[in-house]
């Protein structure tokens, strides 16, 4: 109970401690003097005391909380926090709050907000349903969009570029980083918020095409992007490339074709869209 006594002047009062019978003398308290402090308390045989040590108030209200607590001891466990110990025991924190230090505080004026130009936040049932419907977006990519990290960017890019299509721009943020991660073992987490801004402002400006947007993407990743690498064209003018190259090259495989338009084509159109046109326009020339 001295150990209890004690923590309980510790918490209420914020004293160091107490001193009390059952452990004196000691701490430089010899058995003369607490013999002479039992004399001047007038203790009997089986009474016991508490000496407190420091400023007179803060004593008076420790030796009153281990005179609550003693009281405590005839009317069972207080209802009170305690905190585990690690060999097992339980140490004083504070008393279980009563009703009237429950939340709301009761000493703070009620605040009455005006509601009436409060607009509320979109769910994320709303936001994929607008994705959806307004944007055009199917629903699986509509519920990835909404749920995504980049929700914020793909945003912006459709109010900014009305004129590109919000699954365009949704499948590049959200598809595109797993098949450069997938396909081409490039870390699409290397590209920032300002990467993808600059590529859809690249394409806005005509400066690069949609078909190469994968390369494009890679090229930052590998830090070989080159704005003047790129010259933007359209499927008609790479086309029209493409059966050049197949008339000057007549009796060559596609494999050769292949390197050729590569080549030629550098940096004007993705690898997987120059084979796709190129094997359409062998397969008409058969």
């Amino acid at each position: 109970m001295g150990t209890e006594f004690s923590d309980w002047a510790k918490v209420r009062a914020g004293v160091g401690g107490i001193f009390h019978s059952d452990e004196l003398p000691r701490y430089g308290i010899s058995e003369q003097e607490v013999v002479s402090v039992k004399k001047q308390l007038g203790c009997t045989e089986k009474d016991a005391f508490v000496l407190v040590a420091d400023e007179e108030r803060k004593a008076r209200v420790a030796l009153e909380a281990v005179y609550q607590r003693a009281q405590e001891l005839l009317k069972g466990i207080p209802a009170e926090v305690r905190k585990a110990n690690a060999d097992g025991t339980t140490t004083y924190l504070r008393p279980i709050p009563g009703a009237a230090r429950m939340y709301p505080e009761t000493d703070v004026p009620l605040i009455k907000p005006d509601l009436k130009k409060i607009v509320l936040p979109e769910t994320l049932e709303e936001k994929m349903e607008r994705f959806h419907v307004t944007l055009g977006l199917g629903k699986d990519l509509a519920e990835f969009a909404a749920k995504s990290d980049k929700v914020g960017l793909f945003e912006e890019l459709v109010e900014k570029y009305p004129a590109i299509k919000p699954a365009f721009i949704a499948e590049t943020l959200i598809s595109t980083p797993l098949d450069i991660k997938r396909q081409f073992h490039h870390d699409p987490e290397k590209l920032t918020e300002e990467n993808f801004r600059d590529v859809f402002r690249y394409l806005s400006e005509g400066k690069i095409h949609k078909d190469i947007f994968l390369d494009v993407l890679i090229d930052m990743i590998t830090d070989k992007f080159d704005i003047k690498r790129y010259a933007a064209l359209g499927t008609e003018e790479i086309h029209k490339e493409l059966l050049r190259i197949v008339a000057e090259n007549k009796e060559a495989p596609f494999s050769a074709l292949m390197g050729l338009a590569m080549k030629r084509l550098a940096g004007k159109a993705s690898g997987q869209f120059i084979s796709s046109e190129l094997k359409k326009i062998m397969e008409k020339g058969h």
